[in-house]
């Protein structure tokens, strides 16, 4: 992997590597410098880490670059702040995590909330009373510990 051995061997060329990676027109268009990209291997391996064998048995895994992940465990915030990094970990983030984040987080809040219910409002005394509260109160329970774990 070349990005991890020049950020372990000579972390100054790290940014010269990735300014190679984005091109920038000397031209404008309608007042405009095209600019490209080059971040194909930022967001996959050029070849996969699974041996011929497992290949063949399982469908390959879509996983994060070993280069990304050098970048990311190399701690240095200019390093990370670079334009291509940037925009590579928002385009990461936008498609793929944040939905699946904040989905989890919503599950986490309902969750707290009928078990908020379940343990203060419900299991009242004046509420155990009523034959519908004790049954809201098991399935309360039931949901907190079967579905909200």
């Amino acid at each position: 992997d070349v990005a991890e051995h020049i950020l372990r061997e000579a972390p100054t060329l790290s940014e010269t590597l990735l300014n190679g990676l984005i091109w920038r027109s000397h031209k404008t268009q309608d007042g405009l410098r095209p600019v490209i990209y080059y971040l194909e291997y930022l967001v996959k391996d050029r070849e996969p880490q699974q041996s011929q064998q497992s290949q063949q048995s399982q469908p390959s895994k879509s996983q994060l670059s070993r280069a990304l992940v050098s970048f990311v465990k190399f701690k240095h915030p200019r390093t990370i702040m670079h334009p291509i990094l940037t925009f590579v970990l928002d385009l990461l983030w936008e498609n793929l995590a944040m939905r699946t984040f904040f989905l989890d987080r919503l599950w986490t809040i309902i969750s707290f909330m009928i078990f908020l219910s379940a343990s203060c409002f419900l299991n009242q005394p004046a509420m155990m009373h009523n034959p519908a509260n004790k049954y809201g109160l098991a399935v309360a329970r039931l949901w907190v510990y079967m579905v909200g774990l």
